[in-house]
């Protein structure tokens, strides 16, 4: 299994929300991102769980994730993510 590094989850969020490098951090949010819609979330679905060799779809919690910041503690709390 593949584990996503803490320093590399911000980058593939921006790049599956088309958002400048360096433009989000730990304390975005979906609500102050305009393209964090449902299909902007699908997007950052479909990233995590290539890079975590498919062991993302199956996080029911990652549906209503609405924030990097509950992302990174799903990844934590289902051992997905290192540092």
């Amino acid at each position: 299994m593949s584990l996503i590094e803490r320093n590399d989850l911000i980058s593939l969020i921006e790049v599956a929300l088309e958002q400048d490098s360096g433009s989000l951090s730990q304390n975005s949010r979906a609500e102050d991102i305009e393209k964090w819609d449902s299909l902007g979330h699908l997007n950052i679905l479909v990233a995590l769980d290539s890079q975590c060799n498919g062991k993302v779809a199956g996080l029911s919690a990652m549906a209503t994730a609405d924030s990097i910041q509950k992302i990174i503690e799903i990844l934590e709390n289902n051992s997905l993510l290192k540092d």
